[in-house]
């Protein structure tokens, strides 16, 4: 009976996502900040690395966002690793990007 059975893959973005990551854009847009993101397709899954920065002199923010085998999404800082947030929606981890992702520090 399992032989019959197709088993969804549940760690790719879904085309709502992916929108979802280009509305993102559009915001960095409007607070006058570049943007910038690539897909990643991995072995446990895809994620998207996301940069955003202005034309000062600081550096600019990275992090990441993957979707997990069991379709959540975690949110990761781009420079060193360290798990920020994990969500059922990609809504969750995208409201908890830090402050310096749509604003330069000072």
């Amino acid at each position: 009976m399992t032989d019959t059975l197709v088993r969804l893959d549940l760690s790719r973005f879904t085309a709502r996502d992916v929108r979802k990551i280009g509305e993102l854009g559009d915001k960095m847009q409007l607070l006058r900040r570049w943007f910038r993101c690539e897909l990643l397709d991995g072995a446990d899954g895809e994620a998207f690395k996301i940069y955003s920065g202005d034309r000062g002199p600081r550096r600019y923010a990275s992090y990441q966002i993957s979707r997990r085998e069991d379709g959540t999404y975690q949110l990761f800082e781009g420079d060193n690793g360290t798990e920020l947030a994990q969500g059922r929606t990609i809504d969750e981890v995208i409201d908890a990007l830090p402050d310096d992702f749509y604003y330069p520090e000072r």
